[in-house]
């Protein structure tokens, strides 16, 4: 349980959850029922100083989370970090009680193969360095005089551990805050430090530049070859923190200078670090939303970093999400050189890149919604989706609700999937095509024996990572009425799943 009081009075609701705890166990795609550990005390003080005193149940529920990609483990502990550092900033919280349970041993082999659910339906490609799996959250249409049905798509892609394969060169920028704010903590010597370890672990065939933004934008290296650490040290050395924060201008700056020598056959990459709310040249996250998509487009990720309480927690997301970055959120400044690490890990181990995923709908499908992933429309019906690049052992996934017509009881074709990457190795263009069906059917015990559970997992876990997005929007709005009805929909929905699969 989670206690949030006033001093001030207080009117209790009952029962209402706040903190969503998955948990990792041995078999995948099953839910079990857990106890109501890791109780939090904390204090909410509302500006209008009514007294509220809210009694915040855990979901007794967890869902499993082994062999989910990086990325999507990443978004939820990023969004766990962030519930905290939201209710930090309304009371003092003690030891929430909502991280992901770590166990590693207790993985069965990593990703989840296909055919490890009940029912549903699958098709497997595999190659040198990715396998591809395909499914539907059920291949049956239960036929009931509607005039539309609704079917979800999985396409999950693995990258493979290979052997004897040289990394791609990296042309990197690192767009460093230093607006006045970072002098406190220790914030900017941290980051000249984590900087220091990016340039001692390049090698001469990597670009790199060194931007700097405040009130204005300095480049303090400009893309070059790393020939001369020792020089590259000594312009960073002399960076100082001052002044107001135009975080888009160094944006800005730091693709300019990736494009001088963007390398289709290389990793392309921005990594920004903020540690405040941009105050200078463009300050509405929508507004330079269009520019990251056309860094995504051109095969540039931008990799995102907000250190302490104050950042901008929305922008760093969006930036990161519409890219082919990561985000992070550093609560401490001595942690800054452990993510720089961790990012400049990631960029080195790519196994294939720019990964592509073509899908021709049929006549009369239609796209109802797809979870967030943005896509262009190369044709009528034809979606394409850019999912990045791949660590090894890595996997990506895209999911379409499709909207299909009604019709008579048998097959009928539902959609062409292509899959192109390019291999790091051999820069080969490599591409994998499947057709899916399914098929209408009037009898229920068939639908509900074929239901995939894995696919419905990732759904609920997608939905519920929206709303709690949602949820912390609500709570820096001040909406607090709002983000408990959120919290509301995700319990709900979570609920739902877990007492469907109590059998599976």
């Amino acid at each position: 349980q989670a206690v949030f009081s006033a001093s001030t009075g207080a009117s209790p609701l009952k029962d209402l959850p706040l903190h969503l705890r998955f948990m990792k166990k041995r078999q995948a795609g099953k839910v079990r029922n857990t106890n109501q550990s890791g109780q939090v005390a904390s204090t909410l003080s509302t500006e209008t100083g009514k007294g509220l005193q809210v009694r915040l149940m855990m979901s007794p529920y967890a869902v499993d989370l082994v062999g989910l990609s990086s990325g999507t483990t990443q978004r939820i502990e990023f969004l766990k970090s962030m519930l905290k550092n939201k209710m930090a900033q309304y009371g003092a919280v003690a030891g929430v009680g909502t991280a992901i349970a770590a166990n590693p041993s207790s993985r069965t082999g990593g990703a989840v193969q296909a055919g490890n659910y009940r029912g549903g339906v699958a098709y497997t490609q595999g190659g040198s360095l990715i396998n591809v799996d395909v499914a539907l959250n059920n291949p049956y249409i239960l036929l009931n005089n509607q005039q539309r049905y609704s079917t979800t798509l999985k396409v999950d892609i693995k990258a493979t551990q290979a052997d004897n394969l040289k990394r791609p060169p990296l042309n990197l920028v690192v767009v460093l805050d230093k607006s006045g704010s970072m002098n406190t903590d220790g914030k900017i010597d941290y980051t000249k430090k984590a900087t220091e370890f990016l340039i001692d672990h390049l090698s001469t065939q990597d670009y790199l530049s060194i931007v700097a933004y405040s009130s204005d934008v300095e480049v303090v290296v400009p893309a070059e070859l790393v020939s001369s650490k020792t020089l590259i040290k000594h312009h960073l050395a002399e960076v100082e923190a001052g002044g107001m924060t135009n975080l888009s201008g160094g944006l800005f700056e730091g693709y300019t200078q990736v494009k001088k020598h963007l390398n289709e056959n290389g990793i392309n990459s921005i990594l920004l670090l903020s540690d405040g709310i941009a105050n200078r040249g463009i300050t509405n996250t929508k507004n330079l939303i269009p520019y990251i998509k056309q860094y995504n487009q051109e095969g540039i990720g931008v990799s995102a970093l907000g250190v302490g309480l104050d950042y901008n927690d929305e922008l760093m997301i969006e930036l990161a999400e519409n890219s082919k970055g990561n985000y992070y959120y550093i609560k401490n400044p001595e942690d800054i050189p452990g993510i720089f690490s961790q990012e400049l890990t990631r960029l080195i181990n790519v196994a294939v890149q720019n990964i592509r995923v073509s899908v021709q709908l049929a006549d009369g499908v239609k796209l109802a919604n797809s979870f967030g992933r943005a896509y262009t429309l190369p044709s009528k019906n034809n979606y394409e989706f850019r999912l990045g690049d791949l660590n090894y052992d890595d996997r990506g996934m895209l999911l379409m609700e499709l909207s299909v017509p009604s019709g008579i009881q048998g097959n009928r074709a539902l959609a062409n999937i292509e899959v192109g990457y390019n291999n790091v190795s051999t820069q080969e263009n490599v591409d994998y095509k499947k057709d899916l069906a399914l098929a209408y059917t009037r009898d229920v015990n068939l639908y509900n024996k074929s239901i995939n559970l894995e696919v419905d997992k990732y759904i609920v876990l997608t939905r519920s990572i929206e709303e709690l997005e949602r949820v912390l929007e609500s709570l820096d709005r001040g909406l607090f009425e709002e983000a408990i009805r959120n919290i509301r929909k995700t319990y709900a929905s979570i609920e739902v799943f877990a007492r469907g699969s109590e059998d599976a």
